[in-house]
């Protein structure tokens, strides 16, 4: 199956092919493959994706699924934040979008915020757009379960981040926290 995905890779010539692609192998990367496949995603990121629907639909779907079963590898993927392809970067931040706080088997798996606001820094002046609002949903989700600590951020940091950016971070939150932060 992995090798009719990187068949399909290869030579897709529309983004519905690589999502087809991508589809194919969802329902075996929970326990069809080692480790190793985390970099084969990484090297479609930097080689087949090339917009933003691509990205998350890898990153919520398949990598999600992955890391289901792998929660171990989920902060590997943060030097994707240091890649020269801007969609790996975008990844970097979307990857972990479903894994602030997540139920995996038995336990809970909690994300450390410390990566996030340490992703989020290293992204918080790309000049890329969608990098930009992985930095807002990824600080939206984490608002989720730590609020305060997001607000905080935002306080420290708001003369770096883009209008969008910032939306994007307090789209979940109370009216007159969101007014509030929107005024600074």
């Amino acid at each position: 199956m992995l090798s009719i995905t990187e068949y399909c890779l290869q030579n897709a010539e529309f983004n519905e092919e690589i999502l087809v692609a991508f589809g194919l192998i969802n329902k075996f990367v929970k326990n069809s493959y080692d480790d190793d496949l985390l970099l084969r995603f990484e090297f479609w990121l930097e080689n087949y994706a090339t917009n933003w629907s691509i990205v998350d639909d890898l990153c919520i779907k398949t990598i999600f699924q992955f890391f289901l079963a792998r929660p171990h590898l989920i902060t590997k993927t943060q030097h994707w934040a240091y890649s020269e392809v801007s969609w790996c970067r975008r990844a970097s931040n979307v990857v972990w979008v479903k894994f602030i706080k997540r139920k995996v088997g038995k336990s809970t798996y909690y994300l450390d915020t410390a990566l996030v606001f340490k992703n989020c820094d290293l992204l918080l002046s790309d000049e890329d757009e969608f990098v930009q609002k992985s930095v807002g949903w990824l600080l939206k989700v984490t608002s989720l379960q730590h609020e305060d600590r997001v607000i905080e951020y935002i306080h420290n940091n708001i003369e770096k981040m883009t209008r969008p950016t910032l939306r994007y971070a307090i789209e979940k939150m109370d009216a007159s926290t969101r007014q509030r932060l929107l005024s600074i």
